[in-house]
C-alpha cells in the first residue's frame, strides 16, 4: 500500500493558517475579557446610556468579528474550498488593515501587537497555499 503524503505547500500554508487562526481566537478572548474594564469605564463617563450600550455592544462585536474570521480562515485551508487562496488573502488583508488602524490610532499593545502577528501569518499562509488543491490533497499546476 502506498501513502501519498500531503505536498509541502499544502502543509506549511495549513500551519500559518492554523497558527494565525489561534493567534486570532487569542486577540478576540483577550479583547472580549476585557469588558468588564471598558463597562466599568463608561459607567464613570457623562455619556448618555444609548452610548455606553452602543459601545459596549460594539466592543463585542469585535471580539464576533475575529472568531468569525479565525473560523473562515481554518474552513477555507482544512475545507479546501474553491477559492481558498483569495478568501484567505483576503482575510489576512482585513486583519492586518485592522492591526495598522489600532496601532495608529493608540500606539502599541498587546491587542495591536496580536494582531500584526495572525495577520502576518493568515497572508504567509495564504501566499504559500498552492494554486490549486484536488481532494486527496494534491497539487496541480
Amino acid at each position: 500500500m502506498v501513502v501519498k503524503s500531503m505536498p509541502t505547500r499544502l502543509v506549511a500554508a495549513r500551519v500559518l493558517i492554523a497558527l494565525g487562526s489561534l493567534v486570532l481566537l487569542a486577540a478576540a478572548i483577550l479583547h472580549a475579557s476585557s469588558l468588564t474594564n471598558v463597562s466599568g469605564a463608561l459607567t464613570r463617563t457623562t455619556l448618555n446610556e444609548f452610548l455606553t450600550t452602543a459601545l459596549k455592544v460594539v466592543w463585542l462585536m469585535i471580539s464576533w468579528h475575529y472568531v468569525v474570521l479565525a473560523s473562515m480562515a481554518l474552513i477555507a485551508v482544512f475545507g479546501l474550498t474553491r477559492p481558498a487562496k483569495v478568501i484567505l488573502i483576503l482575510i489576512g488583508i482585513l486583519v492586518r488593515l485592522d492591526a495598522v488602524v489600532l496601532v495608529a490610532s493608540l500606539g502599541w499593545f498587546e491587542g495591536g501587537t496580536l494582531l500584526a502577528i495572525a495577520a502576518t501569518l493568515l497572508v504567509g499562509g495564504a501566499l504559500v497555499f498552492p494554486r490549486k488543491v484536488v481532494p486527496g490533497g494534491a497539487e496541480t499546476a
